[in-house]
């Protein structure tokens, strides 16, 4: 199982001016279908295996976050996908107001359900320059029995509602008996 640190290993450049860029290991990197950028707001799609123990690490202050990552995921098994952020406009009151849109893509392309719309980051203070977020919300899949095992899109349709900024971001998952 590969680890990926966010803070350590992706993060949106400094110093950039008003057009911000991904940064793996001090180097910039072009967008790609995960991890998009519209001026200093950008965003990155991350699929962990483990969502407590991500979710934990997260939360210690001053610690990379460590994402077990995933890109397989067994039947009974749950893959969880998440959001890391940075850049969200402030209101007048310095708040953010930034809500993302989750759905699924089975193997052959149809919908595995309606896209839940959910918080972002909503009400909360603008993070600083450059500092990386995750979203409150994220999407948690378990293939049963009935699912078609195979390739899947995870797809999170972010809009920041202050800025009016937009991003779409996929990310692909194999699905597997065992």
């Amino acid at each position: 199982m590969k680890r990926l640190a966010i803070v350590l290993g992706m993060l949106l450049g400094a110093g950039l001016g008003a057009q911000a860029q991904w940064n793996q290991d001090g180097v910039p990197v072009a967008d790609d279908a995960s991890r998009k950028s519209a001026g200093d707001f950008g965003a990155m799609l991350v699929f962990t295996d483990r969502p407590e123990e991500f979710l934990a690490a997260w939360e210690r202050v001053g610690a990379a976050a460590p994402v077990p990552a995933a890109e397989r995921v067994a039947r009974g098994k749950r893959l969880a996908g998440f959001v890391v952020f940075t850049g969200c406009a402030a209101d007048a009151a310095g708040k953010c107001n930034a809500v993302v849109t989750f759905k699924l893509l089975k193997p052959d392309g149809s919908s595995y359900g309606d896209g839940d719309r959910g918080e972002l980051w909503s009400g909360k203070p603008a993070p600083r320059k450059n500092q990386l977020q995750l979203s409150v919300g994220g999407m948690a899949f378990v293939p049963d029995p009935g699912d078609p095992l195979g390739r899947y899109t995870m797809i999170a349709d972010i809009e920041d509602l202050v800025s009016g900024k937009k991003l779409h971001l996929e990310k692909t998952f194999v699905a597997v008996e065992r």
